[in-house]
């Protein structure tokens, strides 16, 4: 699991596989609501998950928080 932040766009980007980044990984996007997409390969692997208009920081913490005790275990 890897969490990316791009303060620019106030997103947050949760890669759920380790499967390597390439271009089309993603087969398909999902809109959950206007705020969160979930993005498919096409094994039906749900890759990782796209947070927008996340401009609070502790939230962006706790997740950063979150995903790192995840790779320890």
């Amino acid at each position: 699991m890897k969490l990316e932040y791009d303060p620019v766009a106030k997103a947050v980007y949760i890669r759920l596989t380790d499967a390597v980044p390439y271009f089309g990984i993603v087969d398909r996007s999902q809109e959950i609501t206007n705020e969160v997409v979930v993005d498919w390969m096409k094994d039906g692997t749900l890759y990782g998950i796209e947070v927008l208009c996340v401009d609070d920081k502790p939230v962006i913490e706790e997740l950063s928080a979150f995903t790192t005790d995840r790779e320890k275990s």
